[in-house]
């Protein structure tokens, strides 16, 4: 596969650049709400189909099979429990806890950058992204 010249890149992202001016034009412009996204999915599937041609018909059946389908259950199931554990920390008293052990002074950044890091590679390690993204949320915004 050969590659492409630098100044094309940029060229033929710019279909992928429209979705964004899409959603913020649509979104900032007062046209649909945040929570409307499908006027970007229409789009995004419009540019995937037609312009970049990278999608081809037949595999959607794919997408449908039995083991996507598996997969897909098990990621759901990994962003229930996550969710469900960061409502469980949103009632009780347990950010606040951690929140005074992060609470030092300037001096101590070095300790909360460690602690942080620390908490962020057990997560990494034991949990997927997307539920250790709605775990440590709650902990890190406070």
């Amino acid at each position: 596969m050969a590659a492409k010249a630098p100044l094309k890149i940029p060229i033929d992202a710019a279909w992928a650049w429209v979705t964004l001016v899409i959603i913020l034009g649509g979104i900032l412009g007062g046209i649909f709400t945040a929570s409307n996204r499908r006027v970007a999915c229409i789009w995004a599937f419009f540019v995937t189909m037609f312009i970049y041609r990278d999608y081809r018909w037949q595999r959607p059946a794919r997408s449908w099979s039995p083991y996507a389908a598996h997969r897909r259950r098990w990621c759901m199931t990994l962003i229930a429990c996550a969710s469900s554990v960061g409502y469980i920390m949103a009632l009780t008293p347990m950010p606040a806890k951690d929140d005074r052990v992060l609470s030092v002074d300037i001096r101590q950044q070095i300790r909360i950058l460690f602690l942080i890091n620390i908490l962020l590679l057990v997560l990494g390690t034991l949990v997927d992204m997307a539920p250790s993204i709605l775990i440590a949320t709650p902990i890190l915004l406070r």
